[in-house]
């Protein structure tokens, strides 16, 4: 809301409670993609199509589709080249 810009977070029933609150919080809207999916079973597909319908179909929107880019592992090189520089010691483990 910062900047006016709506924002819609395509989810699914693996959507962390935390995260969706949070997201909320500031100001998002949330869209849980419809479907009967095991547990354990994630929705990448479902959520996919219903970003992009939604980028189709509403006025100005735009679906980033970051999971699809060739250039988004790009942004991670300055990011590992970032951790090293402050971590001078080494790293031991790393959770993404």
């Amino acid at each position: 809301l910062e900047f006016g810009l709506r924002f819609i977070a395509v989810v699914d029933h693996h959507a962390a409670p935390d995260k969706i609150r949070m997201m909320r919080a500031l100001g998002a809207e949330i869209r849980y993609v419809e479907g009967d999916f095991r547990e354990d079973e994630v929705a990448v597909v479902e959520r996919q199509r219903l970003a992009a319908q939604l980028g189709a179909q509403l006025p100005g929107a735009l679906f980033m589709n970051q999971s699809d880019n060739p250039a988004n592992p790009e942004g991670y090189a300055g990011f590992v080249e970032e951790l090293l520089a402050q971590l001078p010691n080494g790293i031991d483990a790393f959770v993404g």
